[in-house]
């Protein structure tokens, strides 16, 4: 099997905005999509077997839902899978990329000149992931 195209996502704008670009990548590659939203610590009832207690809400469980609908209606012939992995996002997201073809991200704020520049998972992950390619 191909390695996906992995996206994350908040239910921001930005990220679905990169859950649009990341759609578009998957089909001239012929690889799956996996979207990843990233459990905080905040979300705290269940204990992993990593001794770190988190659960995922309605509000996150319906953020990977959203976005798998808004691709689905979209690309209905993708094959789409979705992760809610616990723990801080700029250290998940690199952990995601080693088993991706590409992870795409939405970039976060403005910089100088009305350029976009990136977040602070962003960075981290581009500076780290694994895969061959990030995209933000």
């Amino acid at each position: 099997m191909t390695d996906p195209i992995t996206v994350g996502v908040d239910g921001s704008g930005r990220s679905l905005r990169a859950l649009v670009r990341a759609a578009h990548e998957v089909k001239p590659r012929r690889c799956p999509l996996r979207i990843v939203h990233v459990l905080p610590p905040l979300h705290s009832h269940a204990t992993t077997g990593e001794g770190h207690a988190w659960e995922a809400s309605d509000w996150d469980e319906s953020v990977t839902t959203e976005a798998t609908a808004i691709v689905r209606e979209t690309h209905p012939d993708l094959e789409v899978t979705s992760a809610l992995p616990a723990g801080a996002p700029a250290a998940v997201s690199p952990a995601e990329a080693e088993h991706a073809h590409t992870i795409v991200l939405g970039a976060q704020g403005m910089g100088g000149f009305g350029r976009p520049f990136l977040g602070s998972v962003a960075s981290r992950v581009v500076g780290h992931a694994a895969c061959p390619r990030s995209r933000t």
